[in-house]
């Protein structure tokens, strides 16, 4: 009984998952202050550091901008069937 409910807490609903994703979110917010606490910044100065970290992946890359022109373009397509639709209306 006692595997059976172990087996249901920890697998069947994902808590296992969810508690371990937890401890580790924990273990970087720790580390993320000591690094703070090292460089002897304040919270703003770490935030304004970390917004503006040239090294992180958050410039758009040309497969960004390919897909943002595929929906607009079908986007168009769809606004010109619609106008056509209410024209024959």
């Amino acid at each position: 009984m006692q595997e059976y409910a172990k087996n249901l807490i920890m697998d069947e609903s994902n808590l296992g998952n969810l508690i371990e994703n937890a401890l580790k979110q924990i273990e970087r917010d720790k580390e993320h202050e000591a690094d703070i606490a090292a460089e002897g910044l304040d919270e703003e100065e770490a935030l304004e550091a970390e917004l503006f970290e040239s090294n992180r992946e958050t410039f758009l890359q040309d497969e960004d901008f390919t897909a943002l022109w595929d929906m607009e373009t079908e986007m168009a397509d769809e606004d010109e069937l619609a106008i056509l639709d209410e024209e024959e209306i």
